[in-house]
């Protein structure tokens, strides 16, 4: 069972990341502009953002099991479609549909929490998280790999890998008996929702294409703006929300979300600034290393190795120290490896030692995270509360790209792209996002040990 989930995500980060550097290829197949095809990037983290608390919610109603078959059926019908496409606006729904397996890893740590005991769940979401940040790495190579073959070849590959999938979730996972509560969905809440990710996450992933001050930027904003306080109001009114938004009244809640916001803006430039730095042409820009696609993506191997590594060993560090531990230390290393690029990112090795020290803190983080946030709410918020802390990591990626785009941006020179400066300030910038976590965790440890509340002890 944990294999087969470990898998399922490693499958998830795949999907997600392999269509990356096909991206030219597919943009001359279709005929289509830079900007047209900045979606194929863009539309399958837009749909997990929309769908994550969704499905968290789901699981709690209706059983996790059956939402996990569900999404990675999608994810089928998507690869496939993907692999058949003709046209760009066909190719996008598959990117659509693939996106749902985004949403899943609440309805994984619901599964892991009913079937197995405490103490092992700590060992078995973290080896889930080293297949993420293993499947990271992964994707981004694989579809290097098969650039020299036509571009549907990479959605064959992965529709194999997709059905592999599907049929070890039916075989291995336990039955659904217990593992929900019952209820109906609110699907009012649920679209009032939808329009607030839609309104955040669109504009900070095409900011930097549609411009930060033009009407459509601005307008999104503004919708997501206007729809969080109503969604809110209804919410506290509703007896069966999508999200208990009192939820955000427990600090002990609240603060693991906000390192988990920051440790996700600090991953969310992982592709801008250790694969896009590394491509740079050395000889005009006088820095970068004129890497190929491949070889760029070699630079996030040393992350994938050791997020596997230190996914496998930090439910062990979990159960004898905590999860708050796990995700201060994880936190601290991704400020160190950013700290550290800030000073020196100009020779290969160095890029190496930091991106193996951010795969460790990533690891370290990501199930911290997780860990913690489960002790904060009872058995049958799981789903709900897993789901808006996936979506509030997904906000900190969007957001931590936007910004390093931003910045990047803004120091363009005479080529296209950012001098120096414009890396060593988006690197500090990572560093302090790393920070943050830190005082976060701090202050939830300290908070904690003051009152001796905070957990729900069926999680602990």
């Amino acid at each position: 069972m944990i294999v087969t989930l470990a898998f399922s995500e490693a499958l998830v980060a795949v999907s997600a990341t392999a269509a990356i550097p096909l991206i030219p290829k597919m943009s001359e197949s279709f005929g289509a502009s830079g900007a047209a095809t900045a979606w194929i990037a863009i539309i399958s983290p837009l749909m997990g953002g929309v769908t994550t608390p969704v499905m968290g919610r789901l699981g709690d109603t209706f059983g996790y099991r059956k939402v996990l078959v569900a999404a990675f059926g999608l994810l089928c019908v998507g690869t496939l479609l993907c692999a058949v496409s003709t046209s760009l606006p066909m190719f996008l729904c598959g990117r659509a549909l693939q996106g749902f397996v985004i949403g899943t890893l609440p309805a994984v740590v619901g599964i892991l929490r009913n079937h197995l005991e405490p103490k092992a769940v700590r060992s078995a979401l973290g080896i889930v998280v080293a297949g993420q940040g293993v499947g990271v790495g992964v994707g981004f190579i694989l579809g290097g790999l098969l650039q020299d073959y036509d571009w549907s070849v990479t959605f064959w590959v992965m529709l194999g890998l997709a059905t592999l999938a599907v049929i070890a979730l039916l075989t291995t996972l336990p039955g659904a008996s217990g593992e929900h509560t019952g209820g109906r969905l609110d699907l009012v809440g649920a679209a009032m929702f939808s329009c607030f990710c839609v309104g955040m996450l669109l504009p900070l992933s095409m900011g930097s294409t549609w411009g930060w001050s033009s009407p459509v930027t601005l307008g999104l904003f503004v919708i997501a703006a206007v729809a969080l306080p109503v969604w809110a109001v209804w919410e506290l009114r509703h007896p069966e929300p999508t999200v208990d938004v009192r939820l955000f009244s427990n600090p002990f809640f609240v603060l693991p979300n906000i390192a988990g916001f920051m440790i996700g803006a600090t991953c969310g430039a992982l592709f801008l600034l250790f694969v896009g730095y590394a491509s740079l042409p050395r000889e005009v820009a006088g820095f970068g290393f004129s890497a190929s696609i491949l070889q760029s993506g070699s630079f996030l191997v040393p992350d994938a190795v050791c997020v596997l590594i230190g996914g496998l060993l930090v439910g062990r560090i979990a159960a004898r120290r905590g999860p708050r531990f796990v995700l201060l230390v994880g936190s601290v290393l991704t400020s160190v490896a950013y700290l550290f690029l800030t000073l020196a990112h100009t020779e290969k090795w160095q890029m190496y030692l930091a991106s193996a020290v951010v795969g460790f803190g990533i690891a370290g983080a990501n199930t911290g995270m997780y860990l913690q946030v489960a002790r904060t709410v009872s058995p049958d918020r799981a789903g709900m509360a897993q789901g808006v802390n996936s979506l509030v990591y997904g906000l900190g990626s969007a957001t931590g790209s936007a910004a390093i785009a931003a910045i990047l941006a803004a120091h363009t020179n005479a080529f296209p792209f950012s001098d120096d400066r414009g890396y060593g300030v988006s690197y500090a910038l990572c560093f302090v996002f790393g920070i943050i976590a830190v005082g976060s965790t701090l202050l939830d440890g300290f908070l904690a040990k003051r009152s001796g509340a905070g957990e729900v002890s069926a999680t602990s």
